[in-house]
């Protein structure tokens, strides 16, 4: 191996232990969930309820919305996988005895899969937020990302 492959495998290796570290202490939004996991009572000031709940109460969403609404709660609550899996499956590829390759390619799967999740989940917010009022969609453009992260 030459010295520049040493040096790039190194750089590699430091990196990926780096955001093993890293990835052990951050904590993730439960999309439809109870705010950040391993946070009690929700974490980020949701007391107890769901993010869903919290922003949906936050925003006062009007029964000419509800369907707006439902339709983006839904699709919250319906792919916690594709957007909490990120978080499991990096701790799992960093965790796992796996080598560097093995790792890439685990976070290359969580990252597609998020952003999958990502674009269903557009046109819904995007349907929901051309029905929010002006204080709303200021409210909105804070609180929406909560349960995505």
């Amino acid at each position: 191996m030459t010295q520049s492959a040493r040096l790039v495998a190194t750089a590699i290796t430091l990196a990926l232990a780096s955001a093993t570290g890293a990835m052990a202490q951050m904590s993730f939004p439960v999309p439809g969930g109870g705010g950040m996991m391993g946070m009690p009572g929700g974490g980020m000031g949701m007391p107890g309820g769901s993010c869903v709940e919290y922003v949906k109460s936050s925003l006062a969403i009007t029964d000419a919305q509800k369907g707006a609404w439902d339709a983006y709660a839904k699709a919250l609550n319906d792919t916690p996988s594709g957007l909490s899996a990120m978080k499991d499956s990096m701790m799992s590829a960093m965790s796992g005895g796996k080598n560097t390759v093995e790792q890439l390619d685990a976070q290359i799967t969580a990252t597609e899969n998020r952003i999958k999740a990502l674009k269903e989940l557009k046109p819904l917010a995007a349907a929901l937020y051309a029905t929010l009022n002006a204080d709303q969609k200021k409210k909105a453009d804070q609180m929406l990302s909560l349960c995505t992260q």
